[in-house]
């Protein structure tokens, strides 16, 4: 069994973070809209990004192709750090 050192994990979350906004706020226009919210929990860290509602649609991308991206590249780099991670898209409800 090893260790798993917790601040390296926060620090590497910070690091998946820092990578899915820089990406995020260069798909959408408004790009001061792009939020990430970080859930962590025993097994697995959840990205959550918001983004206006006019910005959605080149989250996703035409036919999931935006999000699949995305998906693939925070997994990649996840499992570098032996992390799960999992992306979603918020919607805004009014």
């Amino acid at each position: 069994m090893s260790v798993v050192d917790v601040s390296k994990t926060d620090e590497n979350v910070e690091k998946l973070e820092k990578v899915l906004t820089l990406i995020c706020k260069e798909l959408v226009d408004l790009s001061d809209e792009v939020k990430i919210n970080v859930t962590r929990g025993n097994r697995a860290t959840i990205f959550e990004i918001k983004v206006d509602d006019s910005d959605i649609g080149k989250i996703i991308g035409f036919r999931g192709r935006n999000i699949y991206s995305l998906r693939n590249i925070i997994n990649s780099i996840s499992k570098k750090y032996q992390l799960c991670s999992s992306i979603e898209v918020a919607e805004n409800r009014s």
